[in-house]
């Protein structure tokens, strides 16, 4: 959701640009000032501090294996920001570090490097294996999700051709989807499938380009209820347009959601 309401930003400074001189305007201030107003309406207000060295300990203690050397990779990441990292964006590094997997640079195929975590970019690189890919990660971290015969085909819908004369209207429009949604316009539909237990599951989602739709998060939750899977899955936002995602209990989910909001 977070990233969306980014998009929304952007889109009304865009919208907002045609009227006001740019000489009388310092673009770049308004955006950031944007930024920041954004950040604390997202941020909880109650917050308690917490060090680096406490949040990998809490974390640990929820049972997560966090390496020595991610620590380190962590910490010299937040030594180097230009902004200062709180201990609970320091979590979310530890988190993302040991879920992210790692890459074949010449197929860019993922390989799950942990079955605690399952993390990645909302942005995905290849459109027409988001969600296979995703059924993958998920398989990592899901004790027993052993599934087969995964599919998925994109439907797209006819792209808008967009000039100096309509131009106003897209953005309008694309900025009310946003308000009323959270999301942007459909650019078509995703019909992803699979089989589990001899159980075929098949799932029409809306189509965001190369935006991944979160929609498939709670459809796999379906999938494991009706399954009977003793947890679910459970979403925390890197603080950009990563996604974090644990399997379990709605207490440890927010166990951990209490250390990615402390300051």
């Amino acid at each position: 959701m977070r990233k969306w309401m980014a998009l929304l930003l952007a889109a009304v400074l865009m919208l907002s640009f045609p009227s006001v001189p740019a000489e009388e305007t310092d673009w770049a201030q308004v955006f950031f000032d944007g930024l920041r107003q954004l950040e604390s309406l997202l941020t909880p207000k109650e917050k308690s501090a917490m060090t680096y060295d406490e949040a990998v300990t809490a974390l640990r203690s929820l049972g997560f294996e966090i390496p020595d050397s991610e620590v380190e990779k962590a910490k010299a990441w937040a030594k180097e920001s230009r902004w200062p990292v709180s201990a609970g964006s320091f979590a979310r590094l530890l988190l993302m570090g040991i879920g992210t997997g790692t890459f074949d640079e010449k197929t860019f195929a993922r390989t799950s490097t942990s079955d605690q975590v399952y993390a990645f970019d909302a942005e995905i690189f290849d459109i027409t294996w988001m969600y296979r890919d995703f059924l993958e990660g998920i398989g990592a971290i899901i004790p027993g999700f052993r599934y087969t015969d995964a599919k998925e085909t994109i439907q797209e819908n006819e792209r808008p051709v967009i000039d100096s004369a309509n131009a106003q209207e897209y953005w309008e429009k694309y900025v009310a989807s946003l308000q009323e949604t959270g999301r942007p316009p459909s650019e078509g539909t995703t019909t992803v499938s699979f089989i589990l237990n001899d159980h075929e599951y098949r799932k029409e989602l809306d189509f965001y380009g190369d935006w991944f739709n979160e929609d498939a998060i709670g459809w796999i939750n379906e999938v494991l209820s009706a399954e009977g899977f003793d947890g679910q899955l459970y979403e925390f936002f890197d603080g950009g347009q990563g996604l974090i995602l644990i399997y379990g209990s709605l207490e440890r989910a927010e166990a951990v959601q209490k250390i990615l909001e402390t300051d």
